[in-house]
């Protein structure tokens, strides 16, 4: 049995029409008891919408069903299960056509593998795709005219406010901490103080964010910044939409949009006068000519702290003209590591690749080669002619039916003893060609990294494919350095 729900499912538990899987779960149930259906194994899928590798679920029943588990699949409708864009729809499809297994729902019972059932399964996969754009379309058309008449939509209350509702209508009331909020309005537009100083000022003090971690420079910014604090609501600064990532899959990105911006119902607590002041005063402070944003780091978010997991980063001394790997400045607060020399770490990256792809190479020194799979072949085929040869002479009449039946099971065990010698080989053959293709990956990993310069992006990339990550840690005492370098 697979459970989903839908957006709409969504929108009348809030109205208070009763739990959707609890209602699905009784409904199916009974069919299954009129069907005389056993149901082994109930999937519950809770998330509403997104696509399919974003619902662990959905990738589970799947896989069984794949693997031959089941008969058939209950669902309350088709959409329950093949809800997604034309890509996931395919790959459901396929699973249940090629592994022989039924969807079972109480208006009909589908097999696709059926071509008057494959035809209908598509025409309700089409109309569904229809009605999911016609549902997205009404939910984006509702929030942004809620943002429009003032209220706020955002999952989290901003720092200084509690989420409220008043008269039906989403809102915010200031709370204990707008005080503090306000204070860093007037210290940053009276007093020159700077996101990064009111950021180290809360670590000190021992107050977390409102997500429950270590302030920055970032964060204060965007508080600064935000216009809700002189009253206003905004939607859609940016938006999430669906593009093919650098490795060829699609992923979800973030772009411009145009934002909804609107007088809120809540109350500011900062006027507007004071707001943009802060505001120019942190923008005179950024620098004139925009940041070169290329990246100059072959190890960026491969390089982690082995205390507390943050990403080390590449930061430049202008005064040396030298880079150093060190923790953010946040984090200091919550652990830190001594920074090294960029060019030392990568070294020390070269030595840890060149040990491997010495091991590597040793062990396949040390390995016999993989045993040809011709002569295991030619000895498969003549037993195979040997056991057609038996079936003949028992229709002949040449030998017994015990004679036979004793023949045949030795034949049986030497058939199976050659096939296992074929699967051993196959496999060796497989683990060979592995070890030589992580010989050279691990090779050119190490000639990217001497030569990274201009090309840190592209060497990172690759390294991606190599390394999971690659563990830092810096004795406080002696300074010596030690990576551990954990590979895919």
């Amino acid at each position: 049995m697979f459970l989903r729900k839908s957006r709409e499912d969504v929108e009348a538990e809030r109205a208070g029409k009763g739990e959707t899987l609890a209602k699905h779960r009784a409904a199916l149930s009974r069919l299954a008891d009129d069907m005389g259906i056993e149901v082994s194994r109930v999937y519950e899928e809770i998330v509403s919408g997104g696509d399919l590798s974003r619902r662990a679920d959905a990738r589970r029943m799947l896989e069984d069903v794949r693997a031959g588990m089941w008969d058939g699949v209950l669902a309350f409708d088709l959409q329950r299960v093949t809800r997604g864009d034309m890509i996931d729809q395919g790959t459901v499809v396929l699973a249940f056509q090629l592994s022989r297994t039924l969807i079972i729902t109480p208006q009909k019972v589908y097999d696709l593998r059926d071509e008057l059932d494959g035809n209908f399964a598509e025409l309700e996969m089409l109309f569904g795709r229809m009605e999911l754009a016609r549902i997205t379309r009404r939910l984006t058309a509702g929030k942004e005219e809620a943002v429009r008449q003032g209220q706020y939509l955002g999952s989290i209350a901003p720092y200084g406010y509690d989420k409220a509702v008043s008269d039906r209508k989403k809102t915010l009331v200031p709370n204990a901490d707008a005080e503090r909020v306000v204070s860093w309005f007037r210290r940053v537009a009276e007093d020159g103080a700077t996101p990064r100083e009111l950021a180290d000022e809360m670590n000190e003090m021992g107050i977390p964010t409102p997500r429950a971690g270590l302030w920055d420079r970032t964060l204060v910014t965007k508080i600064i910044r935000n216009p809700v604090y002189k009253g206003y609501v905004r939607w859609n600064a940016k938006r999430t939409v669906e593009a093919f990532g650098p490795d060829g899959k699609k992923a979800k990105v973030r772009e411009k949009s145009d934002e909804i911006v609107a007088r809120g119902l809540h109350e500011p607590i900062v006027d507007e006068a004071l707001w943009q002041r802060a505001v120019d005063a942190i923008s005179v402070r950024r620098h004139a000519t925009p940041p070169d944003r290329t990246l100059k780091d072959p190890l960026a978010s491969l390089l982690v702290c082995s205390g507390c997991g943050r990403s080390m980063q590449r930061v430049r001394d202008s005064r040396r003209s030298q880079a150093y790997y060190s923790h953010p400045t946040v984090n200091r607060h919550a652990c830190w590591q001594k920074a090294s020399r960029m060019e030392v770490v990568v070294g020390a990256v070269v030595e840890a690749l060149a040990r491997e792809a010495a091991d590597v190479e040793a062990r396949v020194g040390r390995g016999e080669r993989p045993p040809a799979t011709d002569q295991i072949e030619r000895d498969l085929a003549a037993e195979e002619r040997s056991a057609e040869t038996l079936f003949r002479l028992v229709e002949k009449g040449i030998i017994s039916d015990e004679e036979f039946a004793e023949r045949k099971g030795l034949s049986d065990a030497r058939l199976a003893a050659i096939r296992a010698r074929l699967d051993e080989a196959a496999a060796a053959a497989r683990r060979s060609g592995a070890d030589g293709e992580l010989t050279v990956s691990l090779k050119r990993a190490i000639a990217d990294l001497e030569s990274y310069e201009g090309r840190a992006e592209e060497v990172n990339r690759f390294l991606k494919t190599l390394i999971n990550r690659i563990e830092y840690e810096k004795d406080p005492e002696s300074g010596s350095l030690r990576l551990r370098v954990f590979f895919r």
